[in-house]
């Protein structure tokens, strides 16, 4: 039943991505305002000067939005919060349920793993700004982002994904133990801390890739249902 759905849910995504170029889902402005709004800030205007309407994404959540346009909205955010850090916070405010047929696909899984698996065939629908992929060793499953050459983005919506990622995690395993390392291609802040806080592991920086490693047992272990 599941398959057919997401079959034809997943063309009809494809066929809206194409008519564009780079896009992604509101559902990531979505979070970014909560975020904001968490965090003391006023998210209609950061979005104001992002030249965005919060109030219409609000009322059209399934819309889609310009790499180039949430690309600026990252950096005024980043701006306006001082907090190069900020997209470690917007991570907790993306709920599975706000992508749709994603979300649906990550909930009708069995553990974290099959979870896992299914994103890289499916995350077109969210962005299709960068490519993911997934390595694999005997203890460890290694969740990849690759920006695409010539795209540009901020590394905000990178720490958002895995910060997000984890989260979810979190609510299956009850701890953040499951994630073993995270690796980023964004420069090294002054102050690590924030991202070692949030991950519960060590973090490098300046790397080749973006890939948040977790330990495979714990995610097979993980029931979702």
């Amino acid at each position: 039943m599941f398959n057919g759905k997401f079959a034809f849910l997943f063309h009809h995504f494809r066929w809206l991505i194409l008519s564009f170029k780079y896009t992604t889902i509101s559902a990531w402005p979505l979070a970014v305002a909560r975020a904001l709004n968490a965090s003391g800030f006023d998210a209609n205007q950061v979005f104001d000067n992002a030249g965005l309407s919060l109030a219409k994404l609000e009322m059209s959540p399934d819309s889609r939005i310009a790499i180039e346009t949430m690309t600026r909205l990252w950096q005024i955010v980043e701006i306006e919060t001082q907090l190069t850090s900020f997209g470690l916070k917007v991570g907790a405010y993306a709920y599975p349920l706000h992508f749709h047929s994603l979300g649906l696909l990550m909930i009708s899984s069995n553990t974290l793993a099959q979870a896992f698996e299914k994103i890289p065939t499916y995350y077109a629908m969210v962005s299709n700004s960068g490519s993911i992929k997934l390595q694999h060793t005997p203890q460890q499953l290694g969740f990849t982002i690759t920006p695409l050459e010539g795209v540009n983005i901020s590394a905000l919506p990178i720490d958002a994904f895995f910060s997000s990622l984890m989260h979810h995690g979190c609510l299956m395993t009850g701890h953040k133990r499951f994630v073993k390392h995270v690796a980023l291609m964004r420069d090294k802040p002054v102050n690590v801390e924030p991202w070692e806080a949030c991950f519960g592991c060590s973090v490098s920086f300046n790397q080749p890739e973006n890939c948040l490693w977790m330990d495979r047992s714990m995610l097979e272990e993980a029931s979702i249902t």
